[in-house]
């Protein structure tokens, strides 16, 4: 299942009639110019928000923190005049009158930004860059593109400017992590390529004419690499793991167990489809997303969690997961955490059961990730 609007969270209305309308070609792309509103230019004394909902807006985010400007999210909803927006409103403080970047960004990016007289009510908390890890696998699958994955993370991160950084397993084994990064984030990728890499024995290297490649680029991270991420989240570092690299967290000890594991595909079998899932969006991993969204599902992981503070973000459906495509034994999805965040020491270990951001086209679930990484 492939289904564009689902994946992009659009709204796609069938025409099942004529239309007769007034008409007008259109032959270059229509860009979508942004809005201040609200309390307007001089007024806005305070600040402006920004909407939570638009992608775009970890663009604004990245490049006003660049510049200096003090960022911050609201944990309630927010009232903006026209009717209050969602939790996870970014509010820019004003430095002087209308401020021209802010401008800039809503002409640019199409956002709709808000001036704000007065401090908003609530709580609002501060946002700051995180320094971002991403793990870089030497061990790709000649079958297909999943380990892509690594590739695709950083073209997400690179099309919305997010500054990042690549481990490597010898920098992964030689710990310390937690001195170099806030964020670090293992891409979908079966576990046992992360922690063993190249190695004899493999599938790609069964044929007579393949070889093991130099040894600089055999093993993965190893037991000493699954160390040094325990240690990393332990002394307050966040772990992002995507979809197959969720097994991870049996290897840290976390409490929760993959519901599908050992299931024959006679009993279940998901290889590409489109499932409906609950968000909720009053917690911060679920900010600007709809309380019901498409996930793009690929032999992917469901969740029981028995940890204390462990909190379940999105969950498939309890009815109707499937939404495009073809699978066997949905059932065994229906109710089961999708997206989990557990606490680990002082820090917390991000459970993305699927991949919101697969082969980047999935633009609806791109949110699950950027939150995650403030």
């Amino acid at each position: 299942g492939w289904t564009l609007s689902y994946q992009m969270g659009v709204d796609a209305v069938p025409v099942e009639t004529a239309v007769t309308a007034q008409l007008v070609r259109v032959d270059t792309f229509p860009h979508a110019t942004g809005m201040i509103g609200g309390a307007g230019g001089g007024a806005a004394r305070y600040g402006y928000a920004l909407d939570p909902r638009i992608n775009n807006t970890v663009v604004a985010i990245e490049r006003l923190l660049a510049q200096g400007h003090r960022l911050e999210r609201a944990t309630a909803p927010l009232d903006v005049g026209g009717g209050p927006w969602p939790p996870g409103s970014v509010v820019v403080r004003n430095r002087s009158g209308l401020d021209p970047t802010v401008r800039a960004l809503a002409a640019e990016l199409g956002l709709d930004v808000r001036g704000l007289a007065v401090r908003p009510g609530g709580e609002l908390r501060e946002i700051r860059r995180p320094r971002i890890g991403i793990y870089q696998t030497y061990a790709t699958e000649w079958v297909d593109d999943w380990t892509a994955g690594e590739g695709w993370t950083r073209f997400v991160f690179d099309q919305h400017g997010i500054p990042h950084d690549a481990i490597v397993n010898s920098g992964m084994r030689a710990g310390n992590l937690r001195a170099r990064f806030d964020v670090v984030l293992v891409p979908d990728q079966a576990v046992g390529d992360i922690i063993g890499g190249y190695r004899a024995g493999r599938r790609q290297f069964e044929h007579p004419h393949q070889a093991l490649p130099p040894p600089e680029y055999q093993g993965g991270i190893g037991a000493e690499g699954v160390a040094a991420l325990k240690a990393f989240v332990e002394q307050g570092g966040t772990l992002i793991l995507v979809d197959r690299a969720c097994d991870l967290s049996e290897q840290l000890g976390l409490p929760v167990r993959n519901v599908l594991a050992g299931l024959k595909r006679e009993e279940f079998f998901g290889p590409g489809s489109i499932v409906q899932v609950a968000v909720d969006s009053t917690y911060q991993l679920g900010y600007g997303m709809p309380a019901r969204a498409a996930a793009y599902f690929r032999k992917s992981r469901a969740f029981e969690v028995a940890a204390p503070g462990a909190r379940t973000v999105v969950r498939y459906t309890d009815q109707n997961v499937l939404m495009s495509g073809w699978m066997v034994g949905e059932a065994h999805l229906a109710g089961k955490a999708a997206v989990v965040e557990m606490p680990l020491g002082r820090g917390r270990v991000v459970l993305l059961g699927f991949s919101p951001y697969f082969r980047a086209q999935p633009h609806g679930t791109f949110k699950l990730l950027f939150n995650a990484l403030y």
